[in-house]
């Protein structure tokens, strides 16, 4: 366990680098894009195909993150009222369903991939590959799966409901 979650912070590591230097690319691009439309010095075409793109791997690694730390979309209304042994049910039966999506997600995805790479498929501007792309959506998928994994393994180690150590902590606070 201990492995896999120093493992898992290097991915989380790499992951927050990838999300700065896509997210400053693209604000960058997109700038330079508007300005060169709006002084007409200079064309920018292909950035529109670029910052759609990469917005693929940036979602996906956002997405990753937020599993890390089961802040994806959730009712807790439920699960915080429970205890500790029904939450790690609910937290189960909630994260097989994800896991039977992202593996959706990867198989069609890959499937996508082999599809694209088959017909030498390109894209409209750039003319690149755009199997270069979409790449992006299984690997990301891949890391929803090791993030929500990691999740689910933290749960399981929890030996108190983390809800009775807050809310004993905030009653002497208060």
């Amino acid at each position: 366990m201990k492995i896999f979650k120093k493992i898992m912070d290097i991915v989380a590591m790499i992951e927050k680098f990838i999300l700065i230097v896509t997210g400053l690319g693209t604000t960058i691009i997109t700038f330079l894009a508007v300005v060169g439309r709006k002084t007409a010095l200079y064309k920018f075409t292909w950035s529109e195909e670029i910052v759609i793109n990469v917005f693929i791997i940036m979602i996906m690694c956002g997405c990753a993150l937020a599993a890390r730390e089961g802040g994806l979309i959730s009712l807790s209304l439920i699960y915080d009222a429970v205890p500790l042994k029904a939450k790690k049910v609910i937290a189960t039966l909630s994260n097989l369903v994800c896991f039977v999506f992202y593996g959706i997600v990867i198989k069609t995805g890959f499937d996508k991939v082999a599809t694209q790479m088959a017909t030498n498929k390109r894209t409209s501007i750039l003319l690149w590959p755009e199997w270069v792309f979409m790449i992006f959506l299984p690997i990301g998928a891949i890391l929803l799966v090791l993030h929500t994994l990691e999740y689910l393994l933290g749960i399981y180690a929890l030996k108190e409901d983390p809800a009775k150590k807050a809310g004993g902590e905030e009653a002497e606070q208060a």
